[in-house]
This record gives structure tokens, C-alpha cells and sequence, in this order.
């Protein structure tokens, strides 16, 4: 396997990986938490990521999830471990995962094919290096679960945040901030400022001045746009993310690799994007309402 169809594969299982993590974001059990005393979808989002990390301040918060604005974290953090302990945040998470996956699959969670995916995927997500990835090493040092679509989701939220560690690695590598890196994305299409900055608690003034260090490398116009420069910039910043991020796709070579995942996998992405667990665009729809 080259190295440019390693970085592809590595895509591609990121983007497999954060369809099935995203269930534990985006089903309606999340609502438990809000229920419990939170105030708000981003206030429980805060609890079950952290939690893992213990009583995490906000100012560890805001280093590791890098692209969220100190203002927004610091409304939610500590505040949350006033609500529950990250131990009870844990525990309502994974059995809110127990629940929603046979109420959104159904009898697919009982399938040979969904059993081997989900075998595979802990395969590709356990044991990995943990120098430099402390979200992956907070969330590898929780427990298996031992149901299938528990295992699915746990490896698929290992994955997912061992290549956002390595990607928060390879933006500071390129000297892009968690704004520019907003900025950068909005350049590609993903977004823009006017639907980022409520979900990222960032500002108007912090947005343009990103804009202008963005404008003063030559990486951006003045209106926000990339330049050669920039796209091509943001381009390696992915590739770079993706070759830290190749590990598991080589664990799972033997095995089919990265396709025999996806042919396991079609059936249960087809039921989740059925009833929309999937967001087909960023940011989804139901972060634009904080």
C-alpha cells in the first residue's frame, strides 16, 4: 500500500468511525442528560467527551478539544461536575449507547456481519500508541463493553479520537490556531462564519483577525477565500493527519482492510442515514440552534 493510498484509507476510516461515534451525539437518548440537570445539548456534550479526562478544568478543556472558544467552555466547565461526576457522565453515556443502538437497528445489531465489524474495528482501536493522544489515552483506559454495538461504538469513539488528537498535532505543526483552522475549513465550503461562530463561542473581531493572519501568510484573501497557498496548506494538514492517523488502517489490512469494513458496515450506515444520525453537511442542523 503507498503512502497516498494509506492516507486515503485513513480518510476513509475516519469518516466511518465518526458516522457510528456520532450516533452517541446525535440520538435522541442524549436528551437524558439535559434531563438530569444540564443546560443544553453543549453543556452535556462537554460532560461525556471529558468526562474521561475526570474533573477536567476548563482550561485543560479548551487545549485538548483546541478549536472551541475558552468563553463557551468555561460556561459549561466546571459547571457540569456540579451536575454529575464524570463517572456518572460515563455511565449514562454508555448506557444511553446499550439502548440507542438496537432502538435505531434493530435486528442488524444481531447480524454475523455487524459481530465481525464490530471485532474488527476493536482490532484497529485498542492498544495504540499513546504518546501525544491524551483524548484517545483518557477514553482506552474505560472498560470494554461487552455488547457488540457497545464494542462498535466504543472503538469507533477510540478512533475518532486518536485521529483528533493527531490532527490537533498537525494544525500546531502548521502554526494554525483553533480559529484559522475554522477558517480554513469555511474556505473549503464546510461551513461558514456566520453558522460556526455560535457553535464554537467564537467571535465577529476574532473570526476577521484570523482572517488577517491567515491574509498575512498568504494563505487567505481578505474576504476569507484560499489561495493556492492556503488550500494547498490545509491540504497537507490533512494528509499529515492522515498519515498520523494510519496505524489502524494497517492493523486492519490483513483483514480486508478498510472496504471490508465498509461492505460489513453498509447496512447499519444505510439505517442510521435513514433517520438522520448522519449529518450530511457541517455544522448539523441541530448544532445551529446552541
Amino acid at each position: 500500500m503507498t503512502g497516498t493510498d494509506e492516507e486515503r484509507a485513513a480518510s476513509r476510516l475516519a469518516r466511518l468511525a465518526e458516522s457510528l461515534h456520532g450516533v452517541t451525539y446525535y440520538c435522541e437518548e442524549v436528551q437524558e442528560f439535559v434531563e438530569a440537570g444540564m443546560k443544553g445539548w453543549f453543556m452535556s456534550y462537554f460532560a461525556y467527551r471529558s468526562a474521561p479526562l475526570g474533573r477536567a478544568t476548563p482550561e485543560l478543556v479548551t487545549a485538548l478539544f483546541y478549536n472551541i472558544g475558552p468563553r463557551m467552555v468555561a460556561k459549561a466547565v466546571p459547571a457540569v461536575w456540579d451536575v454529575m461526576s464524570p463517572e456518572e457522565a460515563i455511565a449514562l453515556r454508555d448506557n444511553i449507547v446499550e439502548r440507542a443502538f438496537p432502538r435505531l437497528l434493530g435486528d442488524l445489531v444481531d447480524t454475523s456481519a455487524f459481530g465481525e465489524a464490530a471485532d474488527l474495528l476493536r482490532r484497529a482501536a485498542e492498544g495504540l500508541d499513546l504518546a501525544g493522544r491524551p483524548l484517545y489515552a483518557a477514553h482506552a483506559s474505560l472498560a470494554w463493553p461487552t455488547s457488540a454495538h457497545g464494542i462498535l461504538s466504543h472503538a469507533a469513539t477510540l478512533l475518532r479520537e486518536y485521529r483528533f488528537d493527531g490532527h490537533n498535532a498537525a494544525l500546531l505543526a502548521s502554526d494554525i490556531d483553533g480559529v484559522e483552522a475554522h477558517v480554513l475549513m469555511a474556505g473549503t465550503g464546510r461551513g461558514n462564519k456566520a453558522s460556526i461562530l455560535p457553535i464554537r463561542g467564537l467571535t465577529s473581531d476574532e473570526w476577521d483577525q484570523a482572517v488577517g493572519r491567515l491574509a498575512k501568510r498568504g494563505w487567505a484573501e481578505p474576504d476569507g477565500t484560499l489561495t493556492p497557498t492556503g488550500a494547498s496548506g490545509r491540504k497537507e494538514i490533512e494528509a499529515l493527519t492522515n498519515r498520523l492517523a494510519a496505524e489502524p488502517v494497517r492493523r486492519l489490512a490483513a483483514t480486508g482492510g478498510v472496504a471490508h469494513l465498509e461492505d460489513l458496515l453498509t447496512p447499519t450506515l444505510q439505517r442510521l442515514n435513514e433517520q438522520d444520525l448522519i449529518p450530511g453537511s457541517w455544522p448539523p442542523k441541530h448544532l445551529m440552534k446552541p
